[in-house]
C-alpha cells in the first residue's frame, strides 16, 4: 500500500511511491514538458497512466516479470476502490480498455485481477474470477530525496526556472542508474543542476563568444535571488571560482549582474 491515497490530482506521486520501474518515464515526461513549456503544470494523470504506468507493465510482460505486473494489477484495484471518479475514468480509458492491445497483459489481468477490476473487464464475462487476486507484495523504498535536498529542489524549481530542465536531467540520470533519488543532496542539486547545467551548459549552448542576451539576463536575475538567500548563497560559495570563470567567458553576465551577484563574483 502507498503512503498516499490514490487520487487523480496526486496520481504522479502515488505512482512514484508504488512503481519504481515507472520513475524514469515519469521524469522523462516531465523533462519533455519543461523543454516545451517551461513547467509541468499541464501534465495530467492520463499521460502518466499511459506513458509511465502502462508502459512499465507492458515492458514487464515482455521480460516475463510477473511480480511487477501483479503490483500493477493490485494498484488498479486500489485506484478503482478509491472512489475518485476522475481517476476511475483514467484507469478505465487508459488501462482496462487497452490491456488487450498488449500480448500477455490481458491474460495476467485475468489471472490476478481483484474483484472490482474483474467486474470492469468486459473480456472476462462468463469466466470464473481469480481465486487469489494480486497483492502489493513487499513495500518498496520511496526513492525520494531527503528533506534538505527536497527543500533545495523545491526552492530552485520555484525561484530559478532556468534550472528546471538541467535539474530533471540530473534526476533522470540518477533514476536510470538507481531507480531512486535518495542519493541526491543539496550540494549535488547546486553543483549539477545550477553550476554545470544551467550556467556551464545552457548559457554556452549557442555560438561561442555570442551569448544569448535574454537568457543571460534571466540567469543573472535568478542568480541574484540565490545570492540573496543565505542558504543558497552558502551552497553556491564553493563554486565562486567557477561562477567567476563563467562570467569572464560570458561578459554579459557581468553586465546584467545585480549588486549582490556582482559582489559575490568579486569575492
Amino acid at each position: 500500500m502507498s503512503k498516499r491515497s490514490p487520487t487523480y490530482a496526486g496520481f504522479r506521486d502515488y505512482l512514484w511511491d508504488l512503481l519504481p520501474e515507472a520513475r524514469e518515464q515519469i521524469l522523462f515526461e516531465e523533462l519533455g514538458e519543461v523543454g516545451c513549456h517551461g513547467d509541468t503544470d499541464d501534465l495530467t494523470a492520463y499521460r502518466f497512466m499511459s506513458m509511465a504506468f502502462l508502459d512499465a507493465l507492458a515492458e514487464a510482460v515482455e521480460r516475463g516479470d510477473t511480480a511487477l505486473v501483479c503490483r500493477g494489477v493490485a494498484m488498479v484495484e486500489e485506484m478503482l476502490a478509491a472512489g475518485d471518479r476522475d481517476l476511475d475514468d483514467v484507469v478505465q480509458i487508459r488501462v482496462l480498455e487497452k490491456t488487450g492491445h498488449t500480448p500477455g497483459l490481458t491474460e495476467l489481468f485475468r489471472e490476478y485481477a481483484g474483484p472490482i477490476t474483474w467486474r470492469r473487464m468486459v473480456y472476462t464475462e462468463g469466466l470464473p474470477p481469480p481465486e487469489r487476486p494480486a497483492t502489493f507484495g513487499e513495500p518498496v523504498p520511496d526513492g525520494r530525496p531527503g528533506p534538505e535536498a527536497s527543500a533545495v529542489r523545491d526552492w530552485l524549481w520555484k525561484h530559478v526556472p532556468l534550472s528546471r530542465y538541467p535539474l530533471l536531467v540530473v534526476e533522470l540520470d540518477e533514476v536510470r542508474r538507481t531507480m531512486s533519488l535518495a542519493a541526491m543532496t543539496p550540494e549535488r542539486y547546486i553543483a549539477e543542476a545550477v553550476v554545470s547545467g544551467m550556467l556551464r551548459d545552457n548559457l554556452n549552448e549557442f555560438v561561442p563568444g555570442h551569448p544569448d542576451p535574454e537568457l543571460t539576463e534571466a540567469a543573472a536575475a535568478e542568480l541574484e535571488l540565490m545570492v540573496a538567500d543565505p542558504g543558497m548563497a552558502a551552497l553556491l560559495r564553493p563554486h565562486t571560482a567557477t561562477l567567476t570563470a563563467e562570467a569572464d567567458r560570458n561578459p554579459l553576465l557581468h553586465s546584467y549582474a545585480g549588486p549582490l551577484l556582482r559582489a559575490f563574483l568579486q569575492g
